[in-house]
């Protein structure tokens, strides 16, 4: 897929940057990404709908930073698409409840995870 060679803090530096809600893990993902490349996008749009992402930042000429998994339909639409340097950590979790149906492969993973 086709990369542009522009920065994405000159990018950032102009644009509205649309991302989703404070708390989730791909505005915390955003955050750090600004964070990294020392820019403050001029304004934020956030929406709830992650599969709306890349729509939205196209319909205001935006920008929007999301996984690989977006890019194909970022270029297809005709958006560019910055790759990063050095990708950013994603944390993730596993909820769960203990109650009368055990799952012994649950139970395998929930003691692998606690160490």
């Amino acid at each position: 897929m086709p990369r542009s060679t522009f920065s994405l803090r000159e990018v950032l530096a102009g644009s509205t940057l649309v991302t989703l809600p404070t708390g989730t893990s791909m505005r915390a993902t955003t955050e750090e990404v600004c964070r990294r490349v020392g820019a403050r996008p001029a304004r934020v749009m956030t929406t709830t709908q992650r599969d709306g992402l890349v729509r939205l930042a196209l319909a205001v000429g935006g920008v929007t930073v999301v996984p690989d998994a977006f890019a194909d339909l970022a270029v297809a639409l005709g958006g560019r698409c910055i790759a990063l340097d050095d990708q950013p950590a994603r944390p993730i979790g596993l909820l769960h409840t203990v109650d009368a149906l055990r799952n012994p492969a649950v139970e395998a993973l929930v003691q692998s995870l606690r160490g």
